[in-house]
């Protein structure tokens, strides 16, 4: 069985602040973030808040997935060391 947590609250802090508060999508299977959104193309501030949400769940790996016009597509983002 896949484990599924929707809609988890991510701090963002600066300088030991916190400055916002966000709501990851899905974290599947305590490995994978899943962000969706419905937009034509990512951008680079889409692959950059998965980048944070890697960082602030200690995951290496999420995806992106985009459903625009009856179609989706899909981007790995890889958190580094």
């Amino acid at each position: 069985k896949i484990s599924i947590l929707e809609q988890i609250k991510v701090d963002l802090f600066y300088r030991n602040n916190k400055i916002h508060r966000y709501f990851l999508d899905f974290i599947v299977d305590n490995k994978i973030v899943l962000e969706l959104k419905v937009i034509p193309r990512f951008t680079s501030r889409d692959i950059i808040q998965v980048l944070n949400y890697l960082k602030q769940t200690n995951l290496q790996l999420g995806i992106l997935v985009s459903f625009h016009r009856g179609s989706f597509f899909f981007k790995r983002v890889l958190r580094g060391k």
